[in-house]
C-alpha cells in the first residue's frame, strides 16, 4: 500500500505489467482523474525501464511519444479535466524533472498512504513554492504542455523529425518479403530466413516497440544501405543484416523525438539511474 504499490513484482511481459499497472491505478490513488491516469501511466513508464532494463534512448521515445499524443488531445480542454493522460503523464514528468534538479525524486518526496492531489501540491510546494505554483498552470493550462520548457533542465528539447513513408511492398522488401505486423512487430508471414513469431526488437542498435519505429530509425539513410537488425526466436537471438529499399518517399510522416540523447544521464532527467552504492 501507498504510492509504492508502482514497485509490485510484476510477470515476465513488460506491457502488460506496465498496462495492468496503469488500470489498477485508482485502488491507491484518491482524488480526480487527471492524477489517477497520470500517476498509473507514469509509474508505467518507470516499470518499463525496470522490466526491459530499457536505455535511456528508448525512454526518451517513450516521452516524446507520449508528447506526440498530448498534441492530438481536445487542445481546448485543460489536463485538469481528466481526457488527457498523455498530458497528466507529461505533467509529472515535469514535476520530477523540477525536483531532479534540486536533488530530489518524485517518489521520494511523496507521503506514504493514499496520493491524491492536495498531497501531490503539498509535497511539491514543501521542496519549492514555485515549482508547484508551475505544475498547477500546466494542469490549468489548455493547450499544448510547453515540454521544451521543462525539459531545459536536463538540456534536451523537442524535434522534428520528417521519416520516410514505408509501404506495404517497401516493407516487406526492407525484412527479405516478410510481413511483420504487432507490438512489437512479429513476424507473421515469411518467405525467406525469417520466421512466423520471430520478433524484430531492434534496428540500427535501437530499440523497436511498433512498426512506426522501424521508419524513425531509417530516416536520413539512403536506399541500399544495409543496416543491422535484431530478431528475437524463442530463447535466441538472431542478428541479421537488411537492405533499405530505393526510391523512398521521404516527405512522410513526422515523428518527435527528443535531442541530444546523450543528455539523458543529466542527473535531472527522471529516468537516469543511480550508480550502485559501493559496499561497506
Amino acid at each position: 500500500p501507498g504510492w509504492h504499490w508502482w514497485r509490485a513484482p510484476a510477470g515476465p511481459a513488460p506491457h502488460a505489467a506496465a498496462s495492468l499497472l496503469e488500470a489498477v491505478a485508482g485502488s491507491v490513488v484518491a482524488g480526480p482523474a487527471w492524477l489517477r491516469r497520470g500517476f498509473g501511466r507514469y509509474a508505467g513508464w518507470h516499470l518499463r525501464q525496470e522490466l526491459e532494463d530499457l536505455p535511456p534512448r528508448a525512454l526518451l521515445q517513450i516521452v516524446a511519444d507520449a508528447w506526440e499524443a498530448h498534441r492530438r488531445a481536445p487542445g481546448t480542454r485543460p489536463i485538469a479535466s481528466g481526457e488527457d493522460t498523455d498530458g497528466a503523464a507529461l505533467a509529472l514528468f515535469c514535476a520530477e524533472l523540477e525536483l531532479r534538479a534540486a536533488g530530489r525524486r518524485l517518489f521520494e518526496v511523496l507521503p506514504e498512504g493514499p496520493l491524491d492531489a492536495a498531497g501531490l501540491r503539498e509535497a511539491l510546494a514543501a521542496v519549492d513554492p514555485a515549482l508547484a505554483a508551475r505544475h498547477d498552470a500546466r494542469l490549468a493550462y489548455r493547450g499544448v504542455l510547453d515540454l521544451d520548457a521543462c525539459l531545459g533542465r536536463a538540456g534536451l528539447r523537442v524535434v522534428a523529425v520528417r521519416v520516410p513513408r514505408l509501404g506495404e511492398d517497401a516493407l516487406r522488401s526492407l525484412f527479405g518479403g516478410a510481413t511483420l505486423e504487432g507490438e512489437p512487430p512479429t513476424v507473421v508471414r515469411s518467405p525467406g530466413p525469417l520466421r512466423p513469431g520471430d520478433v524484430l526488437t531492434h534496428l540500427r542498435g535501437r530499440p523497436v516497440r511498433r512498426m512506426a519505429d522501424v521508419a524513425l530509425h531509417l530516416a536520413g539513410l539512403d536506399g541500399g544501405r544495409r543496416v543491422p537488425a535484431v530478431f528475437q526466436r524463442g530463447e535466441r537471438t538472431r542478428r541479421q543484416w537488411l537492405t533499405l529499399p530505393r526510391g523512398l518517399d521521404e516527405a512522410g510522416a513526422v515523428r518527435f523525438v527528443l535531442d541530444p540523447e546523450e543528455a539523458a544521464r543529466h542527473p535531472a532527467f527522471p529516468f537516469t539511474r543511480r550508480p550502485p552504492e559501493s559496499p561497506d
